[in-house]
């Protein structure tokens, strides 16, 4: 099984995954609470993801891909990512110790799925959200079609 995340901790949290089945995908809704300044608990986003990957039910050999975080202009966003991300693989390897865990550079997969190079980031979420949709024959979100696409760079690149 991949496992691939979309972290995020102000808007929804894409997931997908792919099992014997074919790929699968969700969003996991934040709270009010999750998004809000005052009230943000870091700790339960990542677990709130955690318990949904443990509903999955991943077996010995499975792959966990979690987007890297670019350092833009927003240092304390990109921190926050940051934490959720590493919260987020140390819990997964704390219950999973065989599953590898492996963050996955937003450029590694923007370029080799979607060919996308040196362009806006509007125009890697058009793309993305095409891909994916094209792919599943669903229509996706945007945090969806970047878990997707998380995925797709993994099945057709192993975890490097």
């Amino acid at each position: 099984m991949i496992i691939a995340v979309d972290p995020s901790y102000t808007k929804n949290i894409g997931i997908s995954w792919l099992d014997q089945k074919g790929i699968h995908f969700n969003s996991i809704v934040l709270d009010k609470a999750d998004k809000d300044l005052d009230t943000r608990d870091l700790q339960h986003i990542a677990f709130k993801v955690f318990s949904f990957i443990c509903g999955l039910n991943p077996q010995m050999n499975s792959i966990l891909a979690v987007e890297g975080q670019f350092f833009g202009v927003n240092k304390i966003m990109t921190m926050r990512l940051i934490e959720v991300r590493a919260l987020l693989q140390g819990m997964v390897i704390a219950k999973y110790p065989s599953m590898k865990v492996v963050t996955v550079n937003p450029i590694s997969w923007q370029s080799k799925v979607l060919n996308a190079y040196k362009i806006k980031s509007e125009e890697i979420k058009k793309l993305s959200i095409k891909y994916a949709s094209d792919l599943t024959g669903k229509k996706v979100t945007e945090d969806e079609s970047d878990a997707i696409c998380i995925l797709k760079y993994i099945e057709k690149n192993g975890n490097k």
